[in-house]
């Protein structure tokens, strides 16, 4: 039961945001709002260079036999 409240506490609550935005929207003119502020133009950061990756040497690989499938034992 407390979850369908708090459901629908969260749809009315949306509800009335989106209203209360569409208002405020409507209610002020489009040439009476401010302007956008304009963004400096940011310095290049340089890009860091990495360390060069450390030479993994492996162990040899083991053979494996397998023996011919169409010889006779």
């Amino acid at each position: 039961m407390p979850s369908i409240v708090l459901v629908a506490v969260l749809l009315l609550s949306c509800s009335s945001m989106g209203s209360s935005a569409r208002y405020l929207e409507e209610a002020t003119p489009a040439d009476e709002r401010p302007a956008h502020l304009a963004v400096p133009e940011l310095p290049e950061i340089p890009k860091p260079e990495l360390p060069p990756l450390p030479k993994v040497e492996l162990p040899p690989k083991a053979e494996i036999y397998f023996p011919d499938a169409t010889a006779k034992p």
